[in-house]
């Protein structure tokens, strides 16, 4: 990508094409990660905020202009990053960043919008207990990290978003929706068109004010450990396919590596050998049946294996790399056993052919997702946020 920057210190990556479509991005260093006991759950709030209104448009213009512009806007906060994207026609790309720019750094937080967001949070926390992989690996990952930096909550208690107030909010925008910490990404334009449009947008707003606060900068430091959590009855209703709400889960994972290190390439070309799935395929038949874990394990323990999968999560500093599984509550142990022996023995017996085709797959899910729009502002505004 291209990279300016505007008169304020905003950064502003682009990738030109001659499409007729832009894919637009604002990008910011947040999330659970930067948060403390005072501030645990500014981030899930503020993702439930995006179209309450702000300075320039009311909650009801906003829904409008998403529609209007096509209908694809999105906001997603992960534990050390958040972006609000949208996609346009480019003859709206000025309407496009206007609309964005006012959501990320002018909302209002009026009293019912608010209240509204508040609800919304609290309803997102208790979907988010039905999913017994979502509470797995939210518990992965404050045991790898001790609940610190990259293991702090990313699910706030219902207690936490209630005593956030619109003072809360705006002091955590200003903070974390500074030109420091933030990119613009816009695909489908050049610099010479996206940065007049953007000076313009912002000589209308005030200046930026510099943090009050700054923000941790603390290393994320993997120290592993070990939870078990037991349940008497499964949750009342699961989203997930049959019966796994009412099945043992199981994480054994390790530090794995960030997207910057030079051997992060080859921790994801050995996730897609490793594959795996479970026993009834969403994808349709066939669908990862010739990776390690499915031949291997899943071929040979499918009459009460569920399903066994390598997993990574990876961050700006640290990461994390294992394999996750499930399988009914009598087999427990067995389940043990068996993700144990995997880890154990997870790079021997390399077949060279696995090996080519696992690098193939890989390399044809890049070109695929790059292909999207969507996926490439994801992936440019990410990188830059949080390698530069």
């Amino acid at each position: 990508p291209d990279v300016g920057e505007l008169s304020n210190g905003l950064k502003v990556l682009t990738v030109p094409d001659e499409s007729g479509m832009c894919g637009v991005g604002l990008f910011t260093r947040a999330g659970c990660r930067f948060e403390n006991e005072k501030t645990c759950g500014m981030s899930w709030l503020l993702e439930r905020m995006v179209c309450k209104g702000n300075t320039k448009y009311n909650e009801e213009e906003v829904l409008q202009m998403a529609y209007d512009l096509g209908g694809f806007t999105m906001v997603a906060e992960y534990r050390e990053a958040m972006y609000y994207s949208a996609q346009c026609f480019k003859w709206h790309l000025p309407e496009c960043l206007d609309m964005l720019t006012h959501i990320a750094f002018k909302p209002t937080f009026d009293p019912k919008g608010l209240e509204a967001g508040k609800l919304q949070a609290m309803m997102d926390i208790s979907f988010q207990y039905r999913q017994p992989s979502y509470v797995l690996f939210e518990h992965l990952h404050q045991t790898a990290f001790s609940g610190s930096t990259i293991g702090h909550r990313h699910w706030p208690d219902p207690e936490d978003i209630a005593n956030i107030n619109a003072a809360d909010l705006h002091a955590y925008v200003k903070q974390f929706w500074h030109p420091e910490r933030v990119a613009i990404v816009v695909s489908g334009a050049s610099q010479d068109e996206v940065k007049p449009i953007l000076e313009h947008i912002f000589r209308e707003m005030p200046p930026f004010e510099n943090p009050k606060e700054e923000v941790s900068s603390e290393k994320a430091v993997y120290t592993g450990g070990s939870a078990m959590i037991y349940n008497e009855e499964p949750p009342p209703t699961s989203d997930e396919k049959f019966q796994d709400r009412n099945h043992t889960h199981c994480g054994l994972v390790f530090q794995g590596l960030p997207e910057s290190h030079p051997d992060f390439m080859a921790l994801v070309v050995l996730q897609e050998y490793l594959g795996g799935g479970t026993a009834f395929s969403q994808g349709g038949p066939g669908k990862g049946m010739y990776t390690k874990l499915y031949r291997n394990v899943i071929n040979v323990h499918g009459h009460w294996l569920w399903g066994i999968e390598a997993v990574m999560s990876s961050f700006s500093d640290t990461g994390l790399f294992g394999l996750y599984a499930q399988a009914e509550h009598q087999y427990s142990k067995n389940l043990l056993s068996v993700t144990i022996q995997q880890m154990a023995q997870i790079v021997e017996h390399i077949d060279n052919s696995a090996l080519e085709m696992a690098k193939n797959t890989y390399l044809s899910r890049l070109f695929g997702a790059l292909e999207e729009r969507q996926p490439l502002v994801e992936a440019i505004g990410r990188s830059y946020v949080l390698h530069n």
